[in-house]
């Protein structure tokens, strides 16, 4: 019984081993999620450049953080949605700065908030045929949201920020590395929310 038991381990083990050995990295019907956090070119310390010489410039930034889902419609080709968000600020201090124009003495502090959401439908076409590694190209389009807030005690200050337009596009190059059949990780690079990412993903 006990020699038993060890063979019908050892076929399930050998069985497993050659499903894994055939198990491409994109597989038609699967589907894939991924969760990543990367760079962005752009942020609210972007617009502020001429603040930043301040000793009281401070600047925080979030993100971007992505949430991707694909679903293999062809051995080539895959579908989903790609899901975006970042934050970031900037804030700085003026003490007792004489104003030429209006003769006054300024003693205020500012501070700008920006968040940003981008909501894409997405398509990649995948390279490879390897059984761990799967070049991909991924192109979108889809909705941006990009909200600006300042706050200020200076009523004499002219608002900087600016609306965007709704329309998000990606266009991104990645490639994922799975280390098993389910799990894995990838990296991707181009224009959309954010250039350059990476993060997990996940093979279900």
């Amino acid at each position: 019984m006990k020699a038993l038991r060890i063979t019908i381990v050892a076929a399930a083990l050998l069985t497993m081993g050659i499903n894994s050995a055939n198990a491409q990295a994109f597989q038609d019907g699967k589907s894939y999620i991924s969760v990543g956090y990367g760079y962005a070119l752009f942020n609210a310390s972007t617009f502020f450049g001429p603040y930043e010489s301040l000793a009281s410039f401070d600047h925080k930034g979030f993100g971007p953080l992505t949430l991707q889902y694909e679903y293999a419609v062809g051995p080539k080709f895959g579908v989903g949605i790609d899901v975006g968000y970042s934050g970031s600020s900037v804030a700085w201090d003026v003490d007792d700065v004489f104003v030429i124009a209006t003769g006054d003495i300024i003693d205020a502090n500012y501070k700008y908030q920006n968040a940003k959401l981008t909501l894409n439908l997405r398509g990649n076409v995948h390279f490879g045929s390897n059984e761990k590694i799967d070049p991909y190209l991924g192109f979108g389009f889809g909705f941006k949201s990009s909200t600006w807030s300042l706050e200020t005690n200076d009523d004499d200050f002219i608002d900087l920020s600016f609306n965007t337009t709704p329309i998000s596009m990606l266009l991104r190059f990645g490639t994922r590395v799975m280390f098993t059949d389910n799990i894995g990780a990838f990296v991707e690079g181009g224009i959309g929310h954010g250039v350059f990412q990476g993060g997990l993903v996940a093979k279900l």
